[in-house]
């Protein structure tokens, strides 16, 4: 099997990230839903990640292997997603303005390519 035929649709839309401001306090609120530091860390990237080649602050999507991590977050979305907008509510711009990222597993994406 061609690892290759797999990974170039996911890797031409990957980019680098910066931590961007605010980055760790949600990180810390995120470990409230019992999510690891590591975990909570590469949730924070999807939202407070800063793109080094737009400039732009969040990503559109996280793709892990990690079955797990995509259930307990797509699990209790609802509740990130309230706790995330009452953190952003008060926020200035552009922070003001970030969405949560979807949380999908390689798998999920691989039946789509």
């Amino acid at each position: 099997m061609d690892v290759q035929i797999f990974a170039s649709p996911l890797l031409t839309d990957t980019r680098p990230l910066k931590k961007a401001r605010y980055l760790r306090r949600w990180a810390r609120r995120l470990k409230d839903f019992a999510f690891s530091s590591e975990d909570a860390i590469v949730l924070a990237y999807g939202s407070f990640g800063l793109d080094v080649e737009s400039q732009r602050v969040g990503i559109d999507t996280i793709i892990t292997t990690d079955i797990r991590l995509a259930d307990h977050y797509n699990h209790a979305y609802t509740e990130i997603e309230n706790r995330f907008h009452d953190m952003t509510l008060n926020l200035p711009e552009p922070y003001k303005q970030l969405k949560l990222p979807q949380v999908v597993t390689t798998a999920t994406v691989l039946t789509f390519v």
